[in-house]
């Protein structure tokens, strides 16, 4: 709000001093300062029309030549505005509230540049280290059923989903070769009542 009404107090003071500079100048001084402001206009013009479409320097939307004549516009109007402000308080004046100005105007172009947010910093992302899975099929009875016992523990210890997910279907398939070895004595641990962490053992009967 403030950056807004200081751009509109500039915007006043150069258009009513430009008015008093187009009625005080001479026409050879008022000729010069067109052709000056037409070269500022035609620089602008070329320069804004070759800028690199990249990444860092982006296009307008509108065309070129509307960048030129902005540029040339404004470079007439502080030029008329300095020559008011002359014939009205004197050159010295003049020299001294044209720097004012220009370093109000400096300041609510600062004041307007939105502030960079700062990125937001991203946490690490943590993955559990767990061994490779053992091969069922390739285990020994007993020590199938440690690895059945020990998988609970890993399960426990698993901080993200797709670790957690292999631990549950490599305990399944060390469900699966218990049941397969010795249904019977699978049955009865499950009968009694058989918890995650649970031994089988001594439910079972076969060797291996």
């Amino acid at each position: 709000m403030l950056t807004r009404t200081v751009v509109t107090v500039l915007v006043v003071l150069a258009v009513a001093f430009g008015a008093v500079g187009l009625v005080a100048i001479p026409p050879g001084a008022l000729a010069g300062w067109v052709l000056l402001a037409g070269a500022v206009g035609l620089i602008v013009w070329q320069g804004v029309g070759h800028l690199p479409e990249n990444r860092f320097v982006a296009r307008p939307r509108r065309p070129a030549w509307w960048a030129g004549v902005a540029a040339a516009a404004l470079c007439l109007t502080f030029c008329l505005a300095v020559t008011g402000l002359v014939a009205v308080a004197g050159a010295a004046t003049a020299v001294s509230s044209t720097l004012l100005l220009l370093a109000v105007a400096a300041w609510a172009g600062w004041r307007s540049t939105p502030a960079k947010t700062p990125r937001a910093e991203v946490p690490p992302v943590r993955f559990s280290v767990v061994p490779p899975p053992l091969v069922a099929a390739d285990l020994a009875t007993d020590e199938l059923c440690v690895a059945w016992r020990r998988s609970y523990l890993e399960l426990l210890r698993a901080v993200d989903e797709p670790t957690r997910q292999r631990v549950v279907v490599q305990r399944q398939e060390y469900l699966d070769e218990l049941e397969r070895r010795d249904s019977l004595g699978f049955a009865r641990w499950l009968d009694s009542g058989a918890r995650a962490g649970s031994d089988p053992r001594r439910f079972l009967t076969s060797g291996g």
